[in-house]
């Protein structure tokens, strides 16, 4: 929603497979802001030429404009590549980053976070509150959003589905596809095993998985 009403000034980006180099990203940015804010005259064949035609084509712009990469975490490799970081943390005047994904993401952009060239927005700076769950149900009384809060501790993709009545379906779903497939094949087999029960503690996380480690 927020990226519809801030168009024109923004181009998207989603990293489509497992891993990404420096240049790969680059290149990838360049056809989000072709797509999005202007056209790109070259095709670079490196990090350099890459990196002066995002900087080409920031300068034309009026305004400030804002590329999205979601899925950044399979970029996060691609981040100790020290020209890339350069245009992260000194990039063009007027061109910012908005990057979307999980787990390692975090640490590589924890040196821009401790040199405040960045701000991290958490899951539990975007989960919802009893609040926010009444605005997108009305219909809910004061106990029964505490205690849809209580249940999915404000997650909005569980609040969402449990608010459409569309039970558990959606979410089972939703963790096959975007937790459990990224996960290590032993780990998400753990967890499908000894997450049978509402409440695990480790003796009955042993007796489920057959595993004392």
């Amino acid at each position: 929603q927020w990226f519809r009403a801030a168009a024109p000034a923004t181009a998207w980006l989603s990293l489509d497979r497992a891993e990404w180099s420096g240049i790969d990203v680059v290149r990838g940015i360049l056809t989000a802001l072709h797509r999005g804010v202007g056209p790109s005259m070259t095709d670079p064949i490196d990090m350099r030429s890459g990196l002066a035609e995002i900087a080409r084509i920031v300068g034309t712009l009026q305004g400030p404009v804002t590329v999205v990469i979601d899925d950044a975490h399979r970029a996060a490799a691609a981040l100790a590549d020290p020209e890339l970081r350069s245009l992260l943390e000194i990039g063009p005047a007027g061109l910012r980053f908005l990057m979307v994904g999980h787990g390692e993401l975090s640490t590589a952009l924890n040196r821009l976070v401790v040199h405040a060239v960045a701000a991290v927005v958490d899951g539990a700076a975007l989960a919802f509150d009893r609040t926010e769950i009444q605005t997108l149900s009305p219909r809910l009384s004061a106990p029964e959003a505490a205690r849809l809060l209580a249940a999915t501790r404000g997650w909005p993709i569980a609040v969402n589905s449990a608010v459409a009545g569309s039970g558990d379906g959606p979410i089972t779903e939703y963790i096959a596809d975007n937790i459990l497939d990224r996960l290590p094949a032993e780990l998400a087999e753990f967890v499908v095993t000894a997450t049978t029960s509402d409440r695990v503690d480790p003796d009955l996380a042993v007796a489920l998985s057959g595993r004392r480690d």
